[in-house]
């Protein structure tokens, strides 16, 4: 989604509209990151670039280019950042290692706000996570004011990283669960947990908010390409959430054949599927409520609700190249 504008003054838009905008997408070659880039490069109004740690080509994409820089070094992003208007941060470090994650999660996030800050550009939006709320259940949880409980040490320095892009006036958008092309996690996860535990949870009643990371990257696009000021947090999901019955028979029709008989409940699901390698924490994420407030982001974006369903394109991917 590329918006011309969404101001209410007839000047700034016929000037905003006529503008080339000039975005920087740091972590491009991430799952979002990746989208976000994507969707970007489809707007006529806009000029993409994106930064990296080495020098590429971007395959499909030639009108990109291509910067070299660390989130780790904040030399290196103020060389970066000085001419761009509009900055997107998808960098995220989600593994295992807790110093890795407080130098990408945290302090990378912190550099990059202070970068953004000095150049002057006029916005930055950060992609952070609904983890930083810790374990809910959540039932239509705002996103302000934010209250941060995290359970996990990388969800700890997503928290941290967050609240420097907050402090300096940034823009954070926290999606739950995402889904499609390029997800190593959510919908493998929930496979192998049917596969391994046989059976539904609670009957499949627990609500979770979605969003599908094609929707996830036209929300970004639009409030990057949107004139309007903007600060704060908001959340990305489809603002109806699923259940994980109906997400369960999605996936059974869609994607990979499953097997669920009866139902048993979340303490149980936890207990069994522990020794197969689910943290406490994964099975209650799609076990209990965790369903946030998410209309405002897209009335902010004027685009229109979808449905949470899995595109052609994502099947393919599960199948294919997920080997689900």
């Amino acid at each position: 989604m590329c918006h011309e504008a969404l101001s209410n003054e007839e000047s700034l838009t016929n000037r905003f509209a006529k503008h080339r905008i000039k975005v920087l997408v740091i972590g491009s070659t991430g799952f979002i990151g990746s989208r976000v880039m994507t969707e970007l490069d489809s707007c006529d109004n806009v000029e993409v670039s994106i930064m990296t740690r080495r020098r590429y080509s971007v395959p499909n994409h030639p009108r990109i280019k291509v910067l070299l820089g660390d989130v780790t070094d904040l030399t290196s992003l103020n060389l970066a950042i000085r001419d761009f208007e509009v900055v997107v941060n998808a960098a995220s470090y989600v593994g295992d290692d807790p110093l890795r994650a407080q130098q990408v999660n945290h302090l990378g996030a912190e550099n990059v706000a202070h970068a953004w800050k000095s150049s002057g550009a006029r916005k930055l939006i950060h992609i952070s996570t609904t983890a930083v709320y810790g374990t809910g259940p959540h039932r239509s949880h705002p996103a302000n004011p934010t209250v941060y409980k995290p359970d996990s040490v990388v969800s700890q320095t997503r928290a941290a990283g967050e609240a420097s892009i907050l402090n300096l006036g940034g823009i954070v958008i926290r999606p739950n669960l995402i889904y499609g092309p390029g997800d190593q996690w959510f919908i493998p996860g929930i496979i192998r947990l049917f596969r391994t535990l046989g059976t539904q949870i609670d009957n499949g009643a627990a609500k979770i908010s979605v969003v599908d990371v094609a929707d996830l990257g036209r929300l970004v696009s639009a409030l990057a390409t949107s004139p309007a000021p903007l600060d704060g947090a908001f959340h990305a999901a489809n603002p109806t959430p699923t259940t994980l019955a109906r997400l369960a028979y999605t996936i059974r029709r869609e994607v990979s054949p499953l097997q669920i008989e009866g139902t048993t409940t979340l303490d149980e699901a936890v207990r069994i599927l522990e020794p197969a390698g689910f943290r406490p924490h994964q099975v209650k994420m799609v076990g209990m409520d965790h369903h946030y407030e998410s209309q405002n982001l897209w009335d902010l974006a004027e685009l229109g609700k979808t449905s949470p369903t899995i595109s052609r394109e994502a099947v393919d991917w599960y199948r294919l190249v997920a080997k689900i």
